[in-house]
């Protein structure tokens, strides 16, 4: 677990079940982004939000950016710190964290991939991902479902799933 900004840190799964360390480092919100949610027994100590993608290229994590973001302003709007993590915390976490720099210090997509990476040198968001962080910089820093770009997006999405013979 990477503290990546004030009371913001990101993480792999392993780093929720240090229980003592999550809660000395002032954390009561935990964003997982997994193919799995956490244990109960994790649930009923933290606030816990999760969202369920995979870490392949043409997953959709953009359109969960807001509810993501949202949930990191919350937790540090508190006072307290939010961990985001995934199953290595390096390419679906790591895409959320970015995401959230951006936005909070409206830079774009390499200076807040630079910022994380000085403080967890090993992120590496897939390359679908970094299209994705690219679309939200051209969006402004949020998620426009009405914005052409965001449509085409979707669009080919759509496509994909429908050309892998998945229902949507």
């Amino acid at each position: 677990m990477d503290k990546v900004y004030d009371r913001l840190y990101l993480g792999a799964l392993e780093d929720v079940f240090k229980i003592t360390t999550m809660k000395e480092a002032g954390i009561s919100h935990i964003l997982s982004i997994l193919d799995r949610s956490l244990p109960v027994s994790i649930r009923k100590q933290f606030t816990c939000k999760y969202v369920e993608v995979l870490d392949l290229p043409d997953e959709d994590l953009l359109s969960y950016f807001e509810e993501c973001l949202r949930f990191i302003d919350e937790g540090r709007n508190n006072g307290t710190g939010v961990l985001v993590h995934c199953l290595v915390g390096c390419s679906r976490s790591a895409t959320i964290v970015i995401a959230w720099m951006m936005r909070e210090r409206q830079i774009n997509v390499e200076d807040a991939v630079n910022s994380v990476k000085e403080c967890r040198p090993r992120i590496r968001p897939n390359d679908g991902f970094k299209f994705q962080l690219e679309l939200f910089s051209q969006m402004n820093y949020q998620v426009d479902s009405q914005n052409l770009l965001y449509k085409k997006f979707k669009l080919d999405a759509m496509v994909l799933q429908m050309q892998e013979g998945e229902s949507f």
